[in-house]
């Protein structure tokens, strides 16, 4: 499965949480933090997974660093999930 977030409408990471929980398929109860999607990616959803964040600009880069930083360690652990980020052509 790919989930792409396009960052030109995710703005905040409640938006983010909610839309991973929409596309996981995630139950109501889904904490919405850093743990939470840790423990989701790592045991409760189907694998291989891909989430890709797409249009990031640079402070977004730096709002969402925790983010990031537990994806990218999830995707050094975990066999079957895979962790990109890609940034905003300039002017976009």
């Amino acid at each position: 499965m790919l989930i792409k977030i396009d960052f030109i409408k995710t703005k905040t990471k409640e938006e983010l949480y909610a839309q991973l929980q929409k596309e996981l398929d995630l139950p109501l109860h889904f904490g919405k933090n850093l743990d939470a999607l840790a423990d989701v990616i790592s045991g409760e959803v189907s694998l291989p997974l891909k989430i890709h964040f797409i249009n990031m600009d640079l402070p977004q880069l730096e709002d969402f660093s925790d983010v990031i930083g537990t994806l990218k360690d999830l995707n050094e652990n975990l066999e079957d999930f895979q962790f990109r980020y890609a940034i905003r052509p300039f002017g976009f």
